[in-house]
């Protein structure tokens, strides 16, 4: 964890429900900024599955005033909120093929436009990912878009074995 957090990559984190998946992410955005001294490097996330693919896009790119079947004002989605800091998406293999384009776009990109929006915006954000298998494993599923897994695969990659094969963390 001390290694990749120090590299400003973005990670893949993979590893069954209930192994610490999101712990582990959170570790990395502390030791990447533990000698920053300030706490204003956000870390914002969203679980994929607990949420539909609407208000998963919604979510993540934030939308305008005025779009049909969201609320009456403007909200920012979590690449924004998180500028300068960290966003975890969780269990990704969960998010819509169109979703995970979106999502694929923003990783090549950069760049965020609201739903309902006309520009967009530069942010400067490190992206955690997790899965609950392998991107091999989800892509054979048809869980994965084709090319989101080729850009998965290219991840610095954080395998999280379940406790059952971990003995020695269990304490007595």
């Amino acid at each position: 964890v001390a290694k990749i957090a120090k590299t400003q990559k973005d990670i893949l984190i993979i590893g069954e429900t209930g192994t610490g998946k999101g712990a582990v992410a959170k570790n990395i955005h502390a030791e990447q900024y533990k000698d920053n001294g300030k706490n204003d490097h956000p870390f914002v996330s969203v679980n994929c599955s607990v949420v539909d693919d609407r208000e998963l896009e919604a979510v993540l790119f934030g939308f305008e005033k005025g779009v049909p079947g969201m609320p009456p004002t403007t909200k920012r989605g979590i690449f924004e909120l998180a500028d300068a800091g960290t966003v975890l998406i969780e269990e990704i293999e969960e998010a819509s093929f169109r979703n995970q384009i979106k999502i694929l776009t923003f990783l090549e990109e950069r760049k965020t436009k609201r739903l309902g929006g006309n520009s967009s915006r530069t942010v400067d954000v490190r992206v955690i990912m997790t899965l609950k298998r392998s991107p091999d494993e989800l892509l054979n599923m048809n869980k994965l878009y084709e090319d989101f897994c080729k850009k998965l695969r290219q991840l610095d990659a954080i395998e999280i074995l379940p406790l059952r094969h971990r003995k020695e963390d269990i304490p007595i």
